[in-house]
């Protein structure tokens, strides 16, 4: 293929996903997988087909990530295997590829406040890189058994419903005659902050302290007609419907406010009462879409340093240190955004290590108990655990301007999974075999051993 006057390799992949015996969700996970391949890298010639395979498995739904943490590890391996070609290493590959202000996706999305560079060089800069990878040559010389490798790997996803219809969200917030403030919206509250972030928008609004607010559980006798809490949207899609209730209420009270400028929240509230100025309002968010010309409405972007040990003998595999960096714009809430990387970073951990699917031939889950199906536990975390958040002023989102964290952080996990690769290509050099190897994910400590070689001749 030819653009212009530069010749281009062209590479072609083929996506295949076991959608199980009936359908779900697969073509809606295999659609942002496609779109998602590319993930924080500019990819300027790859043609992508994906297909889904009817079989006698149980229907698969959708994991944290909706298919881009499986599609970005297709093309993290990619980079693995470029880099083995040039014989160069993989984060030269990543950082001459990265994402920059003004490239457009494949889908035709024009990228705008494109933090990926800025974020690279905080991480490489903060976390040592450099320094760290020399030690790293040295050790992996003076150890036989034991071998370290580090990654680093940049990410973006794209938030928002391709869908029109799914871009809504309603919320209503009732004042009660002692000052309380109870809020309903149509969220799901699954641990991810989402009750948090409303109270704190509507505090704001109403210029009155957090702890007069309360939430309840998200019920369709107050919020009928509710949309699914997914694609890290609830605080998008709900944020500006409190907000647009708390300023409706607001509204209501500008009279009194100005008969009583020096009355506490609660004699403003008590007075209101009693004038019968209502004080409920239902607040509705229906956003267009800032851009036009793609899918999605923003990226959230994250860059990781990651660096493991592996034991050449059993496979086994420990991360030593990770470094994250995030542009959640500007965060509502740093700790709950910080929390939810580190949760999302701990899960892909479990996805790109230990949590090996394995089904017989009828269609059966084997591994369907702990004692089969490994997820990550307290040993599993990074010995040292950095997460710093990028605060990008100039973005304009739907609330705030905030970004979405619920599911892009996982994306970060995969620095694991390259530097594992590393680790496992000092390994198998000293046995005298180079060049690319597969690797397939989860690096289970089976696949790990059996990727470093026979290290020991019998």
């Amino acid at each position: 293929m030819v653009t212009g006057k530069t010749p281009f390799l062209r590479e072609d992949k083929i996506f295949y996903s076991n959608a199980g015996y009936s359908l779900d969700v697969s073509s809606l996970v295999m659609d942002v997988a496609i779109k998602s391949t590319e993930s924080g890298y500019r990819v300027r010639n790859i043609k992508i087909e994906g297909y889904l395979c009817k079989t006698n498995c149980p229907s698969n739904t959708a994991f944290r990530g909706f298919g881009h943490p499986q599609a970005v590890a297709i093309m993290e391996d990619v980079v693995f295997k470029i880099a083995n070609k040039l014989n160069i290493r993989s984060e030269k590959v990543r950082e001459i590829s990265l994402c920059q202000e003004g490239n457009v996706t494949p889908y035709g999305m024009k990228l705008v406040k494109c933090t990926i560079p800025e974020l690279w060089e905080k991480c490489k800069s903060d976390s040592a890189y450099e320094n760290r990878l020399k030690d790293i040559e040295q050790f992996n010389k003076n150890n036989k058994w034991k071998k370290r490798g580090i990654a680093m790997t940049a990410s973006k996803y794209g938030i928002g419903f391709a869908v029109s219809f799914m871009n809504q969200g309603a919320a209503l917030v009732n004042i009660y005659s002692d000052g309380s403030v109870l809020v309903a919206h149509g969220g799901i509250e699954m641990g991810q902050g989402l009750n948090t972030k409303l109270i704190q928008i509507a505090s704001r609004v109403l210029g009155i302290p957090k702890e007069k607010i309360h939430t309840i559980g998200s019920s369709t006798r107050e919020i009928p007609n509710t949309m699914v809490t997914a694609a890290s949207m609830g605080t998008d899609l709900y944020g500006p419907a409190v907000k647009d209730a708390c300023e409706n209420l607001n509204k209501r009270l500008i009279p009194l406010k100005s008969e009583m400028p020096d009355a506490t929240w609660e004699k403003l509230i008590f007075k209101a009462f009693f004038s019968r100025v209502q004080l409920s309002a239902t607040g509705f968010n229906c956003p267009q879409k800032q851009n036009t010309d793609g899918a999605y409405d923003y990226f959230t972007y994250g860059v990781a340093c990651s660096e493991v040990e592996i034991d050449v003998l059993t496979g086994e595999s420990q991360v030593l240190q990770s470094n994250l960096y995030v542009d959640c714009g500007k965060s509502l809430n740093p700790a709950v955004d910080i929390g939810q990387i580190e949760g999302a970073f701990v899960q892909g951990l479990g996805m790109v290590t230990s949590e090996n699917m394995e089904i017989d031939e009828k269609g059966r889950l084997n591994t369907c108990s702990p004692l089969g199906y490994k997820i990550p536990n307290i040993k599993s975390i990074p010995r040292k655990f950095i997460v710093k958040l990028l605060k990008n002023h100039d973005i304009v989102t739907n609330i705030y301007s905030s970004k979405s964290v619920g599911e892009p952080p996982l994306i970060l996990s995969l620095s694991v999974l390259a530097a594992i690769k590393e680790a496992i290509q000092s390994a198998r050099a000293q046995i005298g075999i180079t060049g690319y190897f597969r690797l397939d994910c989860p690096a289970t400590v089976q696949r790990i051993q059996e990727a470093c070689g026979q290290q020991i001749k019998l």
